[in-house]
């Protein structure tokens, strides 16, 4: 996500540009990145894409295209 703050964690996260699921199992995707900086993390949630009650997320990561 290259955005500051983050989605309603209380509703579905609908896959979009800024948001990936992975709700098929996978465990890698490719992302094609424009150069900047992006900011990264990813947030555990049930299977409607509803983030658990007790927020389970990675800490937040940079990644900068040059």
């Amino acid at each position: 996500m290259d955005t500051q703050s983050l989605p309603d964690l209380k509703m579905p996260l609908a896959s979009t540009d800024k948001i990936k699921n992975f709700g098929k199992g996978q465990t890698e995707t490719n992302l094609n990145l424009s150069l900047g900086n992006y900011a990264s993390l990813l947030v555990l949630g049930n299977y409607v894409y509803i983030p658990q009650d007790k927020f389970l997320m990675t800490e937040r990561i940079i990644i900068e295209v040059k």
